[in-house]
């Protein structure tokens, strides 16, 4: 995922050469990430457990929030920290139509 960012960034920036100055890239903020992961373990949806990142080490739901995050994409902590159930978590992450 890091090097498509890396390979697409120039080109982005090569288009837009008449845009504003950039805001913030960060989609949920660390308070939210953290508020949904814990509404996730509470729910004991998977989700919210640690999954094995690229490293062989295991990566928090924190820590894949947060990281996610800082590329500029939500994972939309707000519905997430709604649901009521386990079930109901791809609501949350179903492109609208």
């Amino acid at each position: 995922m890091a090097r498509l960012f890396l390979l697409i960034t120039p080109f982005v920036a090569a288009a837009c050469l008449h845009c504003g100055p950039p805001g913030p890239l960060r989609a949920d903020t660390p308070d939210e990430c953290a508020a949904a992961c814990d509404h996730l373990r509470a729910l004991q949806c998977p989700e919210g457990e640690p999954a094995p990142g690229p490293d062989g080490e295991e990566a928090s739901c924190e820590d894949v929030c947060n990281n996610t995050s800082d590329f500029g994409i939500s994972l939309d902590t707000a519905c997430v920290r709604k649901i009521s159930a386990c079930s109901e978590i791809n609501s949350c992450t179903e492109a609208a139509p």
